[in-house]
């Protein structure tokens, strides 16, 4: 019932657990976090690293990297880099630049091979931040400030992601073999890596391929202008079961009559709270904070409301 609009192509997991391209104007149904589907909803994101496809072509220090193996989209894409004999530090990296400073996470898609301990790493002038990833043990830990994360993708396939604050704009990112960045003796092992991103903003959202240049994901928009009487009556009620990944605070559902004088708004704060705005002509509308406190992954909410009573 809802027309949607999304001037770009996106990526989804389908019912395969492989990611999936989609075109324009198309809604993503996406399978990661729910065998039932969910719809994807999501802001406006670039992947500033220009080669995600292209891992291979990266600058690689005291390792060698091969293509053509099995990826979490299906394809042979996915890059196989092994560490040599030498006492160093054994790495891949990538320069990119971004337009502004700020919030920015750095992902890439991991799987183990004889090496089952890696390190993501991000430099950004005299800005640094490191998360260092035990495949064995689906761990990942940070250190210098930064939040990180770790994802099943199926297949032994890990997403990992280290987010900060990062001050210029010329940042490198970095793969490094072993349980940190420190040197060691290589000895032929290796571990597999697919799909880097380096987006603005505080958590990762769907991967974004890139083989070249920069490429932005436009947001997604949902929305639905219904048929008189259906919404715009005294009192009503609204549910809605939500996906929460993140502590951002954001718009979870927005119901208008067209303008600033009627609505209702179900907002989360950035402590995971549900809160409530409701308008009717124009009065005072002050916010509704619930004491419950939501979690990541599936929330169902519920909302009652008549003139001079809610619930």
């Amino acid at each position: 019932p809802f027309d949607f609009t999304r001037a770009s192509g996106a990526t989804r997991v389908n019912k395969d657990g492989l990611i999936e391209v989609v075109g324009s104007d198309e809604p993503r149904i996406d399978f990661s976090n729910d065998a039932n589907g969910a719809l994807l909803l999501e802001p406006s994101r670039t992947n500033y690293c220009t080669l995600s496809e292209d891992i291979d072509t990266w600058t690689s220090i005291e390792v060698t990297t091969e293509k053509n193996f099995l990826s979490p989209d299906g394809t042979l894409n996915a890059v196989k880099i092994t560490d040599n004999s030498e006492n160093s530090s054994h790495r891949v990296l990538i320069a990119t630049t971004t337009p502004s400073s700020g919030d920015f996470t750095y992902s890439v898609f991991l799987k183990k091979g004889t090496m089952t301990n890696a390190a993501l790493n991000v430099f950004s002038g005299a800005t640094e931040g490191r998360a260092f990833i035990d495949l064995e043990n689906v761990t990942i830990s940070t250190e210098i400030g930064l939040n990180s994360k770790i994802e099943n993708y199926g297949n032994d396939w890990y997403r990992c992601s280290i987010s900060g604050t990062f001050g210029i704009s010329s940042t490198n990112i970095y793969l490094y073999m072993g349980n940190n960045t420190a040197p060691y003796v290589g000895n032929g092992d290796f571990l597999y890596m697919f799909g880097a991103q380096l987006e603005q903003g505080s958590y990762a959202t769907s991967y974004i391929p890139t083989s070249g240049a920069s490429v932005t994901r436009v947001a997604d928009s949902a929305s639905q202008t219904p048929v008189s009487g259906i919404i715009g009556q005294t009192e009503g009620s609204v549910y809605v079961e939500v996906n929460i990944s993140n502590t951002t605070s954001k718009t979870i559902l927005a119901l208008d009559s067209g303008s600033a004088s009627n609505f209702i708004i179900l907002d989360t704060t950035s402590s995971l709270s549900p809160k409530i705005l409701v308008r009717q002509s124009s009065g005072s509308f002050p916010a509704i904070i619930t004491g419950t406190t939501m979690s990541y992954g599936v929330n169902k909410i519920a909302f009652c409301y008549k003139s001079g009573d809610y619930a």
